[in-house]
């Protein structure tokens, strides 16, 4: 392929119209890509956000031939070089989609209430505009799209997967391993993507550092316990662990901003698990997700006021009593059938006041 054409490709995807008085440039940088796909679209993705001025893209252009002259990896080190461009607001939202295992299909929303509940932003709002930035930048990809048009998964090429796990590691920031028995490496965040045995151990050492523990192939009963001593977790997501009887350990972990389980529905329909009364405690948590149903405990000896996602819920258990100690809930997904449910007018209307609700039948 010519120079010619490398940089036609990189004007098209991305650019679409270069200043004349850019075209050389442009050409250079394009040619010093060699060619690769990515590296082409991540670069006129930045190059997309910068002032077109001869200035700007020539510091792009000196970049580039320094990573092409000492990078061994001149793929990786094209798009390290973009990455160390991102705006400091965008660089822990980019690295943490690096907690999902390859070649995820990450859900939109999940990954947003992640973001604010780790306290990169502050809202969930900011965050469809910082992940917009990272899509028009091609760092991130839209994978799936609901029927109107919005945004329902994303996910991260394999080579930018690499480089996130690399500098998520340098900045620990993020230690991804499949090796529970591997020594905790005083990072914040951890995300295990092996198969946890009964007899596996978790390293305590680093628990006054730990802040994020992320489980996606389950935890075994004899490591929850443990959990307690990780007292300062802001965020636990433990994809594939199912429990019969809430675990109480994990209503004592009061700093929880983002909690997701999956709990053990009785198959008849008629039971779930209730969380202990010391859930009410958990003044931090804003997001708690269940993959089946559960009951809270009724009387609330206090409110909730940060909860603002809740699901699944047992319809039977929802009073007005129970919305009272939530009064800033915006989504909410409920489970059951309306016979279930002994409300009265006043709790259906809050229901129908809430931003997002969604009620899977049984």
């Amino acid at each position: 392929m010519t120079v010619g054409s490398y940089f036609m490709k990189l004007c098209y995807r991305v650019i679409h119209v270069c200043p004349p008085e850019l075209e050389d440039i442009g050409k250079q940088v394009a040619q010093k890509c060699q060619g690769l796909p990515l590296d082409l679209l991540v670069v006129a993705g930045h190059l997309s956000k910068i002032e077109r001025t001869q200035e700007s893209w020539k510091d792009v252009d000196k970049s580039v031939s320094k990573v092409v002259a000492n990078e061994s990896d001149k793929c990786l080190g094209v798009l390290a070089m973009s990455y160390n461009y991102l705006p400091n607001h965008l660089k822990p939202c980019f690295l943490y989609t690096g907690i999902f295992p390859e070649d995820s299909d990450v859900n939109v929303e999940r990954l947003i209430n992640l973001w604010v509940s780790e306290g990169f932003l502050w809202e969930e709002l900011v965050g469809r505009d910082y992940l917009e930035d990272l899509v028009s930048r091609k760092l991130i990809m839209v994978r799936n799209r609901r029927f109107n048009g919005e945004w329902k998964t994303c996910g991260v090429h394999d080579l930018v997967r690499d480089l996130i796990l690399r500098e998520a590691e340098q900045e620990k920031f993020l230690l991804v391993t499949k090796d529970l028995s591997a020594k905790m490496h005083h990072v914040r965040r951890y995300s295990f993507h092996s198969n946890i045995h009964q007899n596996d151990l978790l390293e305590s050492s680093s628990i006054d550092v730990t802040r994020t523990m992320h489980f996606f192939r389950g935890l075994g009963s004899k490591q929850v316990p443990l959990l307690a001593c990780f007292k300062l977790l802001g965020v636990l997501s433990v994809v594939q662990y199912g429990f019969e009887d809430f675990p109480l350990v994990i209503t004592k972990l009061v700093h929880l901003r983002y909690l997701q389980l999956r709990s053990c529905d009785d198959p008849h329909g008629y039971n779930s698990p209730t969380i202990h009364e010391t859930v009410w405690q958990m003044k931090h948590l804003r997001h708690l997700k269940l993959r089946q149903s559960i009951s809270l405990p009724k009387n609330p000896s206090n409110k909730l006021q940060n909860l603002e996602g809740l699901s699944c819920l047992r319809l039977s258990s929802c009073t007005f009593e129970l919305f009272s100690a939530i009064p800033n809930l915006k989504m909410l997904i409920l489970r059951g059938s309306q016979k279930e449910c002994q409300g009265d007018q006043k709790m259906f209307k809050h229901l129908n006041s809430l931003t997002c609700l969604k009620r899977l039948e049984q």
